[in-house]
């Protein structure tokens, strides 16, 4: 996530290991998370109707909605919405598939941990130390909440997004 237009590194940026958590046992470790999961939880059903930016206005700016299709049977994910802080790491990518995101380590990322989150059903928080050359060392976390459509199929992904500075080099 480090990187994409505010620091200008894409091709440079490494990602250390992820850690993964899962369902209930993403609460309480980031205030970011806490408020995304706490939204999706209050629902008694997601569904992608639910999702209305007006409810999300504290932190509209860290979050990023993925539309889930199948074309030729195979996984996309289109941006459907991406906040300010979100397109600052990785461009004003609305309308496109994440895969247009130049550093491919982090498409490939957000891509493997959407399909945990599809086949799981539950939500699914990521953590993921980035490093770039010559820039701070950052903490990525996402969170990966399912909303389903009227076929009861999961069709959008809300994906809360926060990064914290480790250190300076």
């Amino acid at each position: 996530m480090l990187g994409f237009k505010k620091h200008k590194t894409p091709q440079h940026t490494k990602y250390g290991e992820t850690s993964l958590y899962r369902g209930a046992d993403v609460a309480g470790r980031n205030a970011v998370v806490d408020f995304f999961y706490g939204f999706w939880s209050s629902l008694e059903h997601p569904t992608k109707a639910k999702i209305k930016p007006q409810n999300l206005v504290k932190f509209l700016d860290r979050a990023a909605i993925l539309d889930v299709t199948y074309p030729d049977d195979n996984l996309a994910l289109t941006v459907r919405l991406i906040g300010t802080f979100v397109a600052g790491y990785y461009g004003e990518i609305a309308g496109q598939d994440i895969r247009i995101i130049p550093n491919k380590q982090a498409s490939d990322r957000i891509y493997k941990f959407s399909e945990i989150m599809l086949q799981e059903k539950v939500p699914i928080m990521t953590v993921t130390p980035a490093f770039a050359p010559d820039k701070d060392y950052l903490e990525a976390t996402a969170l990966y909440l399912p909303f389903y459509g009227e076929t009861g199929d999961i069709e959008r992904i809300l994906v809360g997004v926060d990064m914290a500075p480790l250190i300076k080099l």
